[in-house]
């Protein structure tokens, strides 16, 4: 299911992102935390959701040097649209211990495994937040994009640090993708598929361990040290 989720920061329309209808507040905050607009939870003073109109939802901030509003439609097909901030890192991922070659595939078929919505409908993407042992949170929407605000707004409201953590996705690592997992600093991604050679880059020159077509028990590793048998 798409619908449109029209998000207020401060009194103003920001964008429409088209998503899946299912945690709409931690899809929100993690857009905004992604582009930009706060770098602690602290400096949120209020997450709304509209009484009168459930496809709105409104963020005040404390911070008020807020810049223009471009009020963009983001879809949640391959592209996200105008993305805010593009500020990379300016230091290395912090290093994690890499996961093993059983913790690749057993954490990529928990995804599938858990994954209930595509396996209902179908036509969704899903990603999930790892400590290598386990899954520790996990979302889908229709747009892999979407999948990662929402783990990393997840991760806002619960104080969860993402440092160190592994991103498993079922999507396409693209730039933009490789970027939010920047943001959030963990030290491997894993997906299901294949990653962009800019991502690749990016991944490389932070020091950010990268791994591909992550199939039963069948992967690629673009940038880290191969995963230990």
């Amino acid at each position: 299911m798409e619908q449109p989720l029209s998000l207020w920061v401060n009194g103003r329309h920001w964008a429409t992102l088209m998503s899946t209808p299912v945690a709409r507040r931690q899809l929100a905050l993690g857009f905004a935390y992604f582009n930009g607009l706060f770098e602690d939870l602290s400096e949120v003073l209020g997450l709304e959701e509209c009484l009168d109109d459930p496809n709105r939802i409104s963020l005040r901030l404390a911070r008020q040097d807020l810049p223009s509003s471009p009020a963009i439609l983001v879809s949640s097909g391959c592209g996200q649209g105008v993305v805010l901030s593009r500020d990379w890192p300016e230091e290395p991922v912090p290093p994690g211990p890499p996961p093993s070659s059983d913790q690749v595939s057993v954490l990529m078929r928990e995804l599938q495994e858990r994954s209930a919505m595509h396996r209902e409908i179908g036509g969704t993407h899903a990603s999930a937040l790892s400590d290598g042992q386990g899954i520790l949170a996990l979302y889908e929407d229709i747009g892999r994009h979407n999948t990662l605000d929402k783990l990393m707004g997840h991760a806002l409201l619960l104080r969860l640090d993402t440092a160190g953590k592994v991103l498993v996705t079922s999507g396409r690592v693209s730039s933009e993708m490789l970027h939010k997992a920047l943001r959030m600093r963990v030290s491997t991604v894993i997906s299901r598929t294949a990653p962009t050679d800019m991502a690749v880059d990016l991944a490389e020159r932070f020091g950010l361990g990268l791994i591909g077509y992550a199939r039963g028990r069948g992967y690629t590793v673009f940038c880290g040290g191969a995963p230990a048998p």
